[in-house]
């Protein structure tokens, strides 16, 4: 169960989690660069860069995942979940039925 906060206690700790997350975003963009960079080394049929990042769900997946385990781990309630489910929910997308 969601515990409830008087609402500028909310809105202030909202406040501050925005700016962590947001101060993180070059990190998240490093690592990202590696995983962009092992799945073009590791896929052979992988023509550029550009290519993994416009074509490979894996790439929307991993990045949602990286923004929503910095929510996580600051005690971000439901968000991270959604966001991890949203993203999950859309690889039926990329199956052949």
């Amino acid at each position: 169960m969601l515990q409830k906060c008087p609402i500028d206690v909310c809105h202030a700790r909202a406040l501050k989690i925005i700016q962590e997350v947001i101060q993180k975003i070059p990190e998240i963009r490093e690592i990202l660069k590696v995983d962009i960079k092992a799945a073009y080394e590791g896929g052979p049929t992988a023509k550029s860069i550009d290519e993994i990042i416009l074509s490979y769900p894996y790439v929307l997946a991993i990045t949602v995942y990286r923004i929503s385990h910095e929510l996580y781990v600051r005690e971000v309630p439901l968000i991270p979940r959604i966001m991890n489910e949203c993203t999950f929910g859309n690889r039926n997308r990329y199956t052949f039925r």
